[in-house]
Parts: structure tokens; sequence; C-alpha cells
């Protein structure tokens, strides 16, 4: 089967935190791409809910994205980013 995907996954091992429904979580970021992310562990997030992603920076502090859960399986969920940037 082909992958259908419009942007091209890089894997990573990133330490993230991130909002959903008003509450901080954490998780670990395993791949990324121009168009999302992968998180790792968190849990209690549904399809479509909005997710603003934290990225610790050593040099530049914190940076922020924000999109919405695209979708989920047992180890974790899909977020597709709402802004490009």
């Amino acid at each position: 089967m082909r992958e259908r995907r419009k942007h091209a996954r890089r894997p990573v091992s990133i330490p993230i935190e991130y909002v959903a429904r008003g509450n901080l979580r954490t998780g670990v970021a395993i791949n990324t791409s121009e168009g999302g992310i992968y998180i790792r562990g968190g849990g209690d997030v549904s399809v479509g809910e909005e997710i603003l992603v934290i990225y610790p920076f050593a040099m530049q502090g914190k940076k922020t994205r924000h999109g919405s859960a695209a979708r989920m399986d047992r180890e974790g969920f899909g977020v597709e980013w709402v802004e490009y940037g």
C-alpha cells in the first residue's frame, strides 16, 4: 500500500509539552513533518480536538504550534498543523 501523506516524515525523539482541553501534558515527539507531528504518550485526546504543541529549544526558549488531533492509536496521536511556519 502506498503512503498517502503530503509531507515526508522525519524521525525524532523530542520530549514535548502540549495543551489539550486546557490541561498541560507531556509526551515525546516521534516524528515530525511540515504538515504535523506524531506524539507518543498522552491520551484523553479526541480526533478534531485543538492541540497546542510546545517545543523546548535550548537557545531560543520554547516555540509553540497550533494543530488539531488527526488520528489516534494505542501509542499516541497525530496532530495536523492548523498553521504553517
